[in-house]
């Protein structure tokens, strides 16, 4: 029961400070990127929760740039973090990938990550696979693709 309370006041306090976070101003108009949390998988030792962050545009334009983020936490610790970042182009008719890369951070030096990217037409995908080692020997191994996908219009998912 108190693991179920810790996870939800960690969940809580990463949505308020999502929805209280900084604004950018810029050529006079307010504009802001907003963090999505998509998904929150609870297991015995960790939680870990998936996110989409899409990058506001100063000017209409015909591209976007999107991070979709995976954090595993512990006791309110992040203890590593995977995201993939991609920038699209699109005209109402197609939608491309032009650019995908991915970058990691670890806090808890028992975690080990390796990671790849990849583009194909108007999708990303990243790839992370997570290892946690004691002594030597890995007791938790966790494997995950993250995909963004950008329309014709532009909508990101």
């Amino acid at each position: 029961m108190r693991k179920r309370l810790l996870s939800f006041n960690i969940i809580l306090a990463i949505f308020i400070s999502i929805c209280f976070s900084s604004t950018v101003y810029a050529s006079n108009s307010e504009l802001s990127d907003e963090e999505i949390i998509l998904e929150v998988e609870e297991f015995d030792d960790y939680t870990i929760i998936t996110s989409l962050q899409i990058e506001q545009a100063l000017t209409r334009s015909s591209s976007k740039t999107a991070t979709k983020s995976y954090s595993c936490l512990s006791n309110g610790k992040v203890l590593w973090s995977f995201t993939l970042k991609a920038t699209f182009t699109y005209n109402g008719s197609s939608a491309q990938c032009t650019v995908a890369t991915c970058y990691y951070n670890i806090n808890d030096k028992a975690w080990s990550l390796s990671t790849s990217t990849s583009r194909s037409g108007s999708k990303a995908f990243g790839s992370v696979t997570a290892k946690e080692k004691y002594l030597g020997v890995t007791i938790s191994t966790i494997s995950k693709t993250l995909t963004l996908n950008c329309s014709a219009s532009g909508s990101i998912s």
